[in-house]
């Protein structure tokens, strides 16, 4: 199996770690590029942009987002949206609160991504 992970923080980091020692593949992005370094050290396929990590994937892609809700959660999702085609799966692992995932589940379902 692979995925990939935005967001490698404490949470990211840990499921990250946790798939590698059970034989996945994770593409993994983060914008501190020393900490997607870091884990380049553990066996984690390295992306220095969002758009690196989803070329990196093969379809239907999964695609973890694990960043502090808000702003960069939303960027994240922007971003990703015009790059995805229909089948991949998106899936926010993060605190965002329910009307912000209600609202994501409805613009990534306009192009046939599941949220």
């Amino acid at each position: 199996m692979e995925f990939g992970i935005i967001g490698l923080g404490r949470m990211g980091r840990s499921l990250t770690r946790q798939a590698i020692d059970k034989g996945h593949r994770v593409v993994g992005y983060n914008r501190t590029q020393r900490v997607t370094d870091e884990l380049a050290r553990d066996g984690i396929d390295p992306a220095t942009s969002i758009e690196e990590l989803v070329s990196k994937l093969r379809t239907p892609r999964i695609i973890f987002i694990y960043l502090p809700h808000g702003e960069p959660t939303e960027r994240a999702c922007q971003t990703l949206r015009p790059m995805l085609v229909a089948g991949d799966i998106v899936a926010d692992g993060g605190n965002s609160h329910w009307s912000d995932s209600q609202r994501r589940h409805a613009f990534f379902a306009e192009a046939a991504v599941r949220f």
